[in-house]
């Protein structure tokens, strides 16, 4: 869910899910399935295609997913600001 007062891009790479990614807009949420490796990452500032975005403000959001036969093996979160 997106609880930031401004829109959200919510991009993904994985092995199952190829890359891609949606506009959230303030109060609303998506899901995605993954399997295997992937990542997930919040930008702002972008399309409604997920170009243009602010990379001036240098924050952001990723989190990493390794799952292992239907079980986290690792997940890793970074925030940058």
């Amino acid at each position: 869910m997106n609880n930031c007062a401004y829109n959200v891009w919510a991009g993904y790479q994985g092995q199952s899910t190829g890359s891609g990614g949606f506009s959230l807009n303030q109060g609303d949420s998506n899901s995605i399935q993954v399997t295997g490796n992937g990542n997930v990452y919040g930008l702002t500032g972008c399309d409604g295609n997920g170009q243009g975005c602010d990379s001036t403000s240098g924050t952001s959001t990723l989190a990493e997913f390794n799952w292992d036969s239907g079980k986290a093996k690792s997940i890793v979160q970074a925030y940058y600001e």
